[in-house]
């Protein structure tokens, strides 16, 4: 009885294993672009001679390469081979090393880890020291401050490298928003330090980097093929999946049956466990290219003016309005939207160029207008004042007022300082300096 527990048991621990595989490697072929695709999927390929992968990706680059501008393809060293082979040649188990290879792809193109904690722990079946182990492992690869998940988080890691920190570790951990929004008075007073102190403090921080993988950035996509096609036709818009750029996965079912009439056990036991890992290529296959077309549909529906070319303005859009309208969770939103392109009549574009932040607007009549459109209003009205009378923030509240959009004080001094613009008195002296915002 206890042999046949153990067996059940060992079952059960195996089929979730698989899952488990299976979920990472859909999860992982959805963020993909069509090319690492179809490199991922050649590689799998050799590894399983019951099928074969067919594209015609490569021709459809070289027959458009000279009516379009591609990138050009860089032998550099990538982020990710960069992290892979650190992560080769350090001493850990081997689950551990599997944690942090996920969470390497979780990375976006500055370093900084995009994945919700959570979501990640059920997906690979780990527990919050696992990922914690996985994290802290990440963190210790070069370049320095990577596997961070703010900036605030990156510059500490990147801090512990230097001598004579601690001034420097004062102000990011207990001033950070002050720092953000340069006031060095409010540091200087809240830290109780001499004005000489806060500088050097502050000469640290500069040091460092925004953007840990800054030095892999000229490492990108080697051609760009679209994914989606948008065709007009007046003002009615269709999407579709790129054929020219579609992968298909071939199955040698005339082998496959030959060789089960052998009927051998080893050698079918093998051929079962191929032919399982062909059939969870194609599903996560299908997967993908379904979940692309959706969200693609769905933003094209969203930004109907800019397809249609109507207007140049996007409107605001999440990844949560995509996601609750979808019913989708917004990791998956931001996956399928990572690295992908959509080809119109005036252009290729990243699908993630189509997202907007909503506006602060109090009122109704301009609830929906993006930040972007705000921020745009803005500058404008600062660009057009009176350089000898510049405008405070309660004049620029009270302008907005008179163009329909009712915005705090607060949150027009914030988009004022997004836009790097300083105060009314800052700009008054500038201008007597002769600077120029």
């Amino acid at each position: 009885m206890r042999l046949v527990q153990q067996s059940s048991l060992r079952h059960q621990q195996v089929q979730k294993m698989m899952l488990s595989q299976s979920m990472q490697q859909s999860v992982m072929m959805l963020q993909q672009d069509n090319l690492s695709l179809l490199t991922f999927l050649k590689e799998k390929s050799m590894e399983n001679p019951l099928f074969e992968v067919r594209s015609n990706i490569e021709r459809y680059y070289e027959t458009r390469l000279m009516k379009e501008n591609y990138q050009i393809k860089d032998d550099s060293e990538s982020l990710f081979d960069a992290l892979l082979t650190q992560v080769s040649l350090i001493n850990c188990d081997e689950h551990t090393r599997s944690v942090v290879r996920y969470l390497i792809q979780q990375l976006d193109s500055n370093g900084y880890l995009e994945c919700d904690e959570q979501e990640l722990m059920a997906t690979l079946a780990i527990t919050k020291v696992q990922f914690d182990d996985g994290l802290k492992l990440l963190q210790s690869l070069e370049p320095i401050g990577i596997g961070a998940r703010s900036l605030q988080e990156s510059l500490l890691i990147q801090l512990a490298d230097k001598q004579d920190n601690q001034t420097a570790k004062r102000i990011l951990i207990k001033c950070y928003s002050e720092l953000i929004n340069k006031e060095w008075e409010k540091i200087q007073k809240k830290l109780k330090l001499s004005q000489q102190n806060v500088l050097q403090g502050l000469r640290l921080i500069q040091q460092l980097t925004p953007y840990p993988a800054q030095q892999y950035q000229q490492v990108s996509t080697p051609y760009i093929v679209p994914e989606l096609i948008v065709k007009r036709d007046g003002q009615a818009l269709s999407v579709h999946l790129n054929q020219a750029g579609k992968i298909r996965l071939i199955f040698d079912n005339e082998s496959y049956e030959q060789i089960v009439k052998d009927n051998h056990q080893e050698v079918n036991e093998y051929l079962y466990l191929k032919q399982r890992e062909y059939q969870e290529l194609e599903a996560s296959l299908k997967r993908r290219g379904a979940t692309i077309e959706l969200v693609g549909r769905s933003i094209v529906e969203r930004q109907h003016a800019f397809f249609t070319q109507q207007s140049t303005v996007l409107k605001p859009l999440l990844l949560k309005d995509l996601a609750n309208k979808l019913e989708l969770s917004e990791s998956t939103i931001s996956r399928a939207i990572r690295g992908k392109y959509v080809q119109t009549e005036f252009g290729i574009f990243e699908l993630s160029r189509f997202f907007a932040k909503k506006s602060y607007a109090a009122n109704q009549v301009n609830a929906n207008l993006s930040v972007d459109q705000v921020l745009m209003l803005i500058r404008t009205l600062i660009e057009e004042e009176d350089s000898s009378k510049p405008l405070s923030d309660e004049r620029l509240v009270q302008l907005l007022a008179e163009r329909q959009l009712v915005l705090a004080r607060r949150t027009v001094a914030k988009y004022r300082k997004q836009l790097g613009i300083p105060n009314a008195h800052g700009r008054k002296l500038l201008k007597l300096d002769g600077g120029a915002i």
